[in-house]
């Protein structure tokens, strides 16, 4: 967890990442464990994030401190609208590949 958070800022040149602290920028989420299986071993809550854990798991996120998602909905964007967009793109994208 440390070479993921702490040690993962350094080794990419931050000094303002990584922990939970005044001064220090406010990008952080909120995990929901008891949904799944892989997750629910009280003892080993840590191992089973970061071996068994991934993006579906994210309940809540906060961005430069400010609440972007809260129980898995984006709060400032139209999900609905995006997937509609991105399957538009996708579109016609397959499009332009098939005429090549």
């Amino acid at each position: 967890l440390k070479m993921m958070t702490v040690n993962g800022a350094k080794a990419l040149g931050y000094d303002d990442l990584g922990e939970i602290k005044e001064g220090y920028q406010a990008d952080m989420i909120l995990v929901d464990m008891n949904g799944d299986l892989g997750l629910t071993d009280l003892e080993h809550r840590v191992s089973n994030l970061l071996y068994c854990g991934d993006g579906h798991f994210v309940d809540t996120v906060f961005v430069a401190g400010r609440l972007k998602m809260r129980d898995k909905k984006l709060i400032d964007f139209d999900e609905k609208e995006i997937i509609n967009k991105c399957n538009e793109l996708i579109t016609k994208l397959n499009k332009a590949v098939e005429r090549l």
